[in-house]
């Protein structure tokens, strides 16, 4: 099998052996054959490990499997405990959608973090074959139907050319033990039902169904690529992106007799699923002004436009600014600089840079999203003023207080609504010594 493996591993790896290779390692049986083909064909590989705390003391035991295998290997390895259910329900989302974000976020900061070339994951043809069937049922197009690529991006599946049992033969020619998933045999998930009830039932129903189906996938595959291609051609005839906001022509589109799958291809990679398609075609021929929204974008039909732009960061982080600062990069791009405030002192009156009475500030400074209640002095004003009522006043689109955010005081009273306006608290005055200037990049 290694032989094999190498034949499907070496086109999507443009690396020596001695680059590092992340491996998500669950401690079942295809992640444990993974690590140990990597291993044994040469190549330098660090394991990641997610406990989400999902199954209690079953949880704790795959993670100390997982250190074990990992130091008998003399293999480095990487655990993050994860709060998976209160992420499900922030976010709104299935349980196995917020283990899914959680692992694979968590992966991409690993492999930044420790100069990691890609990360291989242990999907393998059952797995592919569970997928299609997955996303036939949720209504996908060709994309969805044609399965998992083998690379994508640096994520790479160099089993996919194996089946679980051919997997599970390795593991016992070589004496690797590995753990059982307990809930895998519980039939609460779309995929254990298929996995254990449907997909037994059609194999044994149909002689080889299971083959029959790997070669479809391998036709659709290739078919995608056609596919892909032509649909770029047709799109780009009628859609513009304009500072972040798609728009769409909806005369264009209309002419379309497909005019569903050309939807579908259009807006499927802003978040928009194959469900929501029917209730976004009848808007089209409806009254304007009918609203979508996806888990990153919101889609509105206007009455000649389709405009897509994406929602406002929820984030409810605080980002800290000590003093001696001289600029950060996130979540907003900021520049600061201090200067002696003398007779003639040139105030730059541009929205983009605010000066500050540096006196007046109290360190760490704080980065936030507005949130409901916020006041502040709008510079030239003197009485406070909701942050609700001052978007009002500035004709802020629904975007724009989405993605605002607000530099604070140490005591959380708003310094500068960043972009936009200072507050007139913390104005330079007559008797203001030094300066702080602060200067966004947009």
């Amino acid at each position: 099998m290694i032989e094999e493996f190498l034949k499907h591993l070496e086109p999507l790896t443009d690396f020596d052996r001695t680059s590092k290779i992340l491996v998500a390692v669950s401690g079942g049986a295809d992640s444990i054959v993974l690590s140990h083909l990597l291993h044994s064909a040469g190549y330098t590989i660090v394991i990641a490990h997610c406990n989400f705390g999902l199954r209690g003391i079953e949880s704790d035991e795959d993670e100390s499997f997982v250190r074990r295998f990992s130091e008998d290997l003399n293999i480095p390895v990487f655990v993050r405990h994860f709060d998976t259910a209160d992420y499900a329900e922030k976010n709104k989302i299935s349980i196995q959608m917020a283990a899914r974000d959680l692992r694979y976020n968590w992966f991409q900061e690993l492999a930044t973090e420790l100069g990691c070339k890609c990360i291989a994951v242990a999907h393998h043809q059952d797995d592919q074959i569970e997928t299609f069937f997955i996303n036939l049922f949720r209504g996908s197009g060709i994309r969805g139907l044609s399965g998992m690529l083998p690379k994508n991006g640096i994520i790479i599946r160099p089993l996919l050319f194996v089946q679980r049992t051919e997997i599970e033969q390795y593991a016992t020619v070589h004496k690797l033990t590995f753990r059982t998933d307990s809930s895998n045999a519980k039939n609460a998930y779309l995929r254990n039902n298929i996995r254990n009830s449907l997909l037994p039932d059609l194999y044994q129903m149909i002689d080889g169904s299971k083959n029959g189906i790997l070669k479809s996938l391998q036709f659709l595959s290739a078919n995608e690529e056609l596919y892909n291609e032509l649909v770029a051609d047709v799109i780009k005839d009628f859609i513009q992106i304009d500072d972040g906001i798609v728009r769409i022509e909806k005369a264009k589109l209309l002419k379309f007799k497909a005019l569903e799958g050309i939807l579908f291809e259009t807006i499927s990679s802003y978040g928009f699923k194959g469900f929501m398609l029917e209730s976004i075609g009848k808007a089209l021929v409806s009254e304007p002004g009918t609203t979508f929204i996806s888990g990153t974008h919101r889609l509105t039909i206007n009455r000649d436009v389709i405009e897509i732009e994406p929602i406002g960061c929820a984030d409810e982080e605080l980002y800290y600014i000590n003093q001696g600062d001289a600029e950060i990069k996130f979540p907003v791009s900021l520049q600061f600089t201090n200067e002696n405030r003398i007779i003639d002192f040139n105030i730059n009156k541009t929205s983009s840079v605010a000066s500050i009475d540096f006196d007046k500030l109290k360190f760490p400074l704080i980065i936030r999203k507005w949130k409901k209640g916020d006041r502040f002095v709008p510079f030239g004003m003197k009485g406070s003023k909701l942050l609700s009522d001052f978007f009002i006043d500035q004709h802020f689109t629904r975007r724009q207080k989405e993605n605002c955010w607000l530099l604070c005081n140490n005591d959380d009273s708003v310094i500068w609504v960043i972009g936009y306006r200072i507050s007139d608290v913390y104005k330079i005055t007559d008797k203001t010594r030094l300066a702080l200037i602060i200067r966004f990049n947009n």
